[in-house]
């Protein structure tokens, strides 16, 4: 296992999904934009707003942020894709680490700014947790229930002890590339994966609490999604277990 040395700042790459976010794109991301410049832990910063089947006015908004904003790049896709407007970023990323955001920035600027001072003790990764047992939740009881149940299925077949799959948070580019070309997923068990698939390739991962006190109320993830997720995890099992041996035997 590589080892690295622990650094006072870091340089980072942001990768943002955005669909039909019209009303809180343009403030949210000057509020990052801004957070960033003045960070003392951020040595060099970019954002990356991955458009995917906006209906809205979603793009030309973003391409109106992009003109005025130096750091911040727009990228779209034909039609809405959580997990294919992760990899389109992840792949323009250009540091050597990316954070995983949502744009409506769940667990406000504490949510960001812990990471990354985390990060620079020496991790590969680090993720936000809801279900850490220090975190501060005030989620809806049906997506609670299904938030724990959903991790506690992945926690038992695939033998992992991480406890929360979709918080985001900061990976190392490295890391992930040795796995990322072989995703098929395009819809949002694709943050699932991106976790899961990590553990093969390092131990250097980290989870952090979070306080999520004011949840939105016109979340993109619905109960169909939820089910398609399932779906997905089921089908992904087989697969993970054949490539888990195989880079065993490398």
């Amino acid at each position: 296992m590589v080892q690295y040395s622990p650094d006072q700042s870091v340089a980072l790459s942001f990768v943002i999904p955005v669909y039909n976010e019209e009303k809180i794109l343009e403030q949210n991301t000057i509020v990052l934009h801004d957070f960033l410049t003045h960070h003392p832990c951020v040595r060099g910063f970019e954002i990356l707003l991955c458009e995917n089947g906006s209906t809205d006015a979603t793009l030309p908004i973003a391409r109106r942020i992009e003109a005025r904003l130096p750091n911040l790049s727009v990228f779209s896709l034909p039609q809405q894709a959580l997990g294919a407007a992760i990899h389109e970023g992840i792949q323009h990323a250009r540091h050597p680490f990316f954070f995983l955001e949502a744009i409506d920035l769940p667990f406000g600027l504490e949510g960001i700014e812990t990471p990354i001072r985390t990060i620079i003790n020496g991790y590969d990764i680090v993720l936000r947790s809801k279900n850490h047992p220090d975190s501060v939740m005030n989620l809806p009881a049906r997506r609670r229930m299904f938030t724990r149940l959903y991790n506690s299925l992945v926690c038992l077949l695939f033998r992992t002890s991480i406890s929360d799959m979709n918080g985001g948070g900061i990976f190392r580019k490295s890391v992930v590339e040795n796995y990322l070309d072989s995703f098929r997923e395009h819809g949002p068990f694709f943050q699932t994966q991106l976790v899961l698939y990590a553990q093969l390739f390092t131990d250097r991962i980290c989870e952090i609490p979070v306080s999520y006190l004011n949840p939105r109320g016109d979340s993109k993830m619905k109960m169909r999604h939820a089910f398609i997720v399932l779906q997905s995890l089921f089908r992904e099992l087989p697969r993970y277990r054949t490539y888990k041996k195989r880079c065993k035997t490398v």
